[in-house]
């Protein structure tokens, strides 16, 4: 049975699109990590980039770790990020907080940093939508805060969110920003008791 030419590219078409939508990434935690992954990969990577490295065994549940990355020198290394929080259940990684901490920078250039790393990540996963802001005041100080999601399947969450404080005395502000990957999918997983 022969084809027509249209009918061939749009099959054709059809073919390509979906299987670049398969290799499409649908939401990998950074830095070579894995959901569901245990400490040792990222312990290991901080020891060979020489990274400092703290453990937190909240007291508030046994079950939970949490690993904080941080370098010496700024930021890590061929990153603008200044440290990396991993959290575990159980020893399950199920969410990744990369913190940008704007130390010398204007709230102008923060702001700059975290249009740049919004637009590389909405190129990848998709676009971000509003998801939450807060303003208040409070003894002469402004707290500004927001925050934007992709949410590409039920459970995986991908959060950009940004935290201003301007001192409306002296007329100077700061900012910071975090990436917040969340896999709550894991974190049902582990709680129910699955591996």
């Amino acid at each position: 049975m022969m084809m027509n030419k249209p009918v061939a590219a749009l099959i054709g078409s059809v073919f390509l699109t979906a299987s670049s939508a398969i290799a499409a990434p649908i939401l990998a935690p950074p830095f070579g990590l894995q959901w569901g992954e245990g400490t040792s990969h990222v312990i290991h990577w901080a020891q060979e980039q020489k990274l400092e490295i703290s453990v937190k065994f909240p007291s508030k549940d046994q079950r939970l770790r949490e690993v904080i990355i941080n370098s010496k020198s700024g930021n890590l290394p061929a990153h603008l990020a200044s440290s990396l929080e991993v959290y575990y259940l159980k020893d399950k990684l199920y969410e990744v907080r990369v913190q940008y901490d704007g130390k010398g920078k204007s709230t102008a250039a923060v702001e700059r940093d975290l249009n740049q790393v919004r637009k590389d990540l909405a190129a990848q996963y998709g676009n971000f939508v509003p998801d939450a802001e807060r303003d208040r005041t409070v003894d002469q100080f402004r707290y500004l805060s927001n925050s934007y999601r992709i949410q590409p399947i039920d459970g995986l969450s991908l959060i950009v969110m940004m935290t201003k404080v301007e001192d409306l005395l002296r007329r100077k502000s700061a900012a910071k920003f975090t990436v917040i990957y969340r896999n709550q999918n894991i974190y049902n997983q582990v709680l129910a008791g699955g591996r």
